[in-house]
């Protein structure tokens, strides 16, 4: 089982705005407006005990890694492995929040934005992760 199984991109108001599956298949009936609902409640329910953040959040086996990003209130969580390298999950988190702020900058608000950029953010994410399409497609055999 690789380490990182699962992207989302939560904007400010909990409407999830790119998810992605990259090794497990299971998370398919995940209804999305209920996942970053919950994870955005999550975070106002921290506030209002004091905390600014949330890191981590641990169900089971996994964990959600969680970071956001001050200027747009945009959360970003990674699904892991709970064997997965603290250390490493959290610089992939900065990188792809880095990432998705360069292809979005100032686009991420605008009711015409180019879907074209989540492509590219696709493809971007997949060389920060290490994916390939053939990967892609041998663990999407591998689950069936």
């Amino acid at each position: 089982m690789e380490p990182i199984q699962a992207i989302w991109v939560i904007g400010a108001q909990g409407k999830v705005l790119f998810s992605d599956e990259f090794y497990s298949h299971a998370l398919l009936d995940i209804n999305s407006a209920l996942f970053g609902s919950m994870i955005m409640g999550i975070h106002i329910l921290a506030s209002e005990f004091g905390e600014e953040d949330v890191q981590k959040i641990t169900l089971g086996d996994m964990i959600i890694y969680l970071s956001r990003d001050d200027d747009s209130n945009i959360v970003f969580a990674l699904k892991c492995d709970k064997k997965a390298n603290k250390l490493t999950i959290n610089k992939v988190l900065y990188e792809v929040e880095r990432l998705f702020s360069e292809i979005f900058e100032g686009t991420i608000e605008s009711e015409e934005m180019d879907i074209g950029l989540f492509y590219n953010f696709k493809k971007e994410l997949d060389k920060l992760i290490g994916l390939d399409e053939r990967t892609r497609v041998e663990s999407l055999l591998e689950s069936l």
